[in-house]
């Protein structure tokens, strides 16, 4: 599967901005540029991978990842996120609903991604 960026570090706490969308994310500081958008990727925590919605803006050093279906607190754990496909440029929206529908719409996308249709359920898989 094609990377276009990977970054390994150890989740730091953000603004929270994320879980009061009802998105919570996982930041990792990352001091090196990429492009800023919206990836479909996946996140690898210990052994197990996710998929997950994996958010760059511009001039931020931290990448932030949705990991699909994951609910545990991994702040000061270790991940690795790899991006495999630009979704969508970053964007400002005028009202929290439309932020909100589009961050749905990507999580859908991410959802019914041919690779993820191969390991249902939620796309998990052992390294």
């Amino acid at each position: 599967m094609k990377v276009l960026f990977e970054v390994t570090g150890i989740v730091v706490r953000g603004k929270g901005e994320g879980r009061a969308l009802g998105f919570p994310t996982a930041n990792v500081p990352c001091a090196r540029a990429f492009p800023s958008g919206i990836y479909r990727g996946e996140v690898l925590w210990g052994k197990t991978m996710y998929p997950a919605a994996i958010y760059k803006e511009e001039n931020k050093e931290v990448i932030e990842a949705h990991l699909l279906d994951f609910t545990a607190d991994i702040y000061g754990e270790t991940l690795t996120i790899a991006a495999h496909e630009k979704i969508r440029d970053a964007a400002a929206f005028r009202t929290r609903d439309e932020l909100i529908a589009a961050i749905q719409k990507d999580i859908a996308y991410i959802r019914n991604c041919k690779v993820c249709a191969k390991v249902k359920p939620f796309c998990k898989t052992k390294v």
